[in-house]
């Protein structure tokens, strides 16, 4: 049992690292490749786990892998497309993607993300930053219980 718990406490470190390192341009390949590394790592010792209090905890990362990455996460990338889209002027883009010119068209996004890329940071990082805290504290609650040998009691929230 004690090697479950070690064994869960490294997943934890390692899944709440790959949500840090997804969130900065330079290491999101690293936390991507991370969060894989720990998704299978966890699903190698589901069976091993079985019948210990540490079988919860294997199943609540594969749950935060689950809903992170195919609710919470493209929800937060919906939500701060729409409102980039409605709060940025994309005429002139549209205007050069009418036109059978790629150079005019690069020009025309180059022009776009130049003259936006503050506003779009101010407009898509809460959205980003919710979504990495809301897995960072997964992995912090999880991550208390598996010290302490406990189980997670609601394996099924999304909370």
């Amino acid at each position: 049992m004690a090697d479950l718990r070690k064994y869960c406490l490294i997943l934890y470190g390692l899944y709440g690292l790959s949500a840090v390192l997804q969130f900065f341009n330079k290491t999101i390949l690293i936390g991507l490749a991370a969060l894989v590394i720990a998704y299978f790592m966890a699903t190698a010792r589901k069976k091993a786990a079985e019948d210990t209090p540490f079988a919860s905890h294997l199943r609540w990362m594969l749950r935060t892998f689950w809903i992170g990455t195919g609710v919470i996460f493209p929800i937060a990338i919906i939500i701060a497309t729409a409102i980039v889209l409605a709060f940025t002027d994309l005429i002139p883009v549209m205007v050069a993607a009418s036109f059978d010119n790629p150079e005019a068209q690069m020009n025309a996004m180059q022009d776009y993300m130049q003259a936006n890329m503050t506003k779009i940071s101010l407009l898509t990082e809460p959205f980003m930053l919710l979504s990495a805290f809301w897995w960072l504290r997964r992995c912090w609650v999880g991550g208390m219980l598996a010290k302490n040998g406990k189980p997670v009691e609601n394996v099924t929230s999304w909370l």
